[in-house]
């Protein structure tokens, strides 16, 4: 089974799970097309955002947004926050990390090393959320997502070794005192080697060699 993208103002309210990319637009550059290429062999619906073209001279087109994004947001199994460089702190991002932070939902976080505010993030979610390590790449943060959609699918398990999802590992934990080595999403067993190449491919920024969307 492949991805089932969906890009806003299209509504999802389809029974598998999703994952919902939050994170900057305005003035960012087009992360979410690359982390939609990670999950493309993943069998979840991603939910993005970022529209091709968003008409600024419709008085109704902000509001509209607001209300999918809200909606969305709450609807997903899973949210992948991204927060990559540039001169944009993302407010409205932050604004949603922080209020998703603020409950118990499955939320993946990642903020690029020179991102304004990733000192804010890190410290924060050590705070609130200490079970949450903010990686420093996307592909580590769309790995993690891929385990935390694991886990709540119901799937459990302990161990590196022969996991059907891999810990990114240190390498992506973000700055020394972060978190404790390994405090990263766990590893979850019995996933099998789907999960194993999605993971693989998310790592090495690129999808699988063979995917699509289906409609």
């Amino acid at each position: 089974m492949i991805a089932r993208y969906v890009e806003a103002p299209e509504e999802y309210a389809g029974d598998r799970p999703s994952i919902f990319l939050a994170g900057g637009i305005t003035g960012c550059p087009d992360w979410q097309a690359d982390a939609a290429r990670m999950l493309a062999g993943v069998p979840v619906a991603v939910l993005n955002p970022r529209r091709p073209h968003f008409d600024i001279s419709d008085p109704t087109a902000t509001e509209k947004q607001i209300r999918w994004e809200y909606t969305h947001l709450h609807r997903a199994a899973v949210v992948l926050f991204w927060f990559p460089a540039g001169p944009s702190p993302q407010p409205i991002a932050l604004y949603e990390l922080g209020a998703m932070a603020a409950t118990d939902r499955r939320i993946a976080v990642g903020a690029d090393p020179d991102y304004v505010r990733r000192a804010d993030v890190r410290i924060q979610l050590e705070l609130s959320r200490p079970e949450v390590v903010v990686r420093s790449d996307l592909a580590g943060t769309v790995a993690a997502a891929i385990a935390a959609l694991a886990q709540a699918s119901g799937v459990q398990g302990s161990g590196v070794q022969g996991s059907g999802v891999q810990d990114p590992g240190p390498r992506g934990s973000g700055p020394k005192g972060s978190g404790p080595k390994g405090s990263g999403p766990k590893s979850v067993s019995h996933v099998g080697s789907f999960f194993q190449q999605v993971s693989a491919a998310a790592r090495e920024r690129k999808a699988p060699k063979r995917w699509a969307w289906r409609s």
